[in-house]
């Protein structure tokens, strides 16, 4: 055990900075015993170094790391994952509030749906498009065909089309009341 007695130069701590420059003297107390008696060393920050036959490898071990160029290349891919899960938490936020925004425009839209129904409901009334479809005309054409006893003929699509938006126009406005 004559190696353990020699000062042993201990690295610092690769998490916490902790720059013990020896383990010389110090027992088998300053190291945490692992299985089969294998020694690791235990910084007073709770790193535990990779484990060794002897406080000696475990102090090799410990003193084994990456080159200081790999752990700054390291932290920079932290650090730029750091900001992509930034931005990608700010975008969930920014579609969370468009989704809030939808949501609150689909709800007003439903309230008109419905005020528009109840308004078209009324006794009297009923909601029609605007323009006619061309099924629409056709079924009138034939309607006013068949009611005056005159043969059906398609150019009567455009007669009827122009007396539709005739009626259309003249028609009074519903009020938003009953009544």
């Amino acid at each position: 055990m004559s190696e353990e007695k020699d000062i042993i130069k201990l690295e610092s701590c690769p998490f916490c900075g902790d720059d013990q420059s020896s383990f010389g003297g110090m027992s088998e107390d300053a190291f945490a015993s692992g299985s089969e008696g294998s020694l690791s060393v235990n910084c007073n920050c709770g790193a535990l170094g990779p484990s060794g036959s002897t406080m000696t490898n475990a102090v090799a071990a410990w003193n084994t790391r990456t080159a200081a160029s790999e752990i700054t290349r390291l932290r920079g891919e932290a650090e730029a994952l750091e900001v992509e899960i930034s931005a990608l938490v700010e975008s969930a936020r920014e579609a969370q509030q468009l989704y809030v925004q939808a949501d609150n425009e689909a709800e007003r839209l439903r309230g008109e749906v419905e005020r528009l129904t109840a308004l078209a409901s009324r006794e009297g009334w009923v909601m029609v498009q605007k323009v006619p479809t061309p099924a629409m005309l056709e079924q009138t054409a034939f309607n006013l065909c068949d009611e005056y006893g005159v043969a059906f003929v398609r150019p009567l699509g455009k007669f009827v089309q122009d007396a539709y938006a005739e009626l259309l126009s003249s028609a009074p406005p519903p009020k938003d009341s009953a009544g």
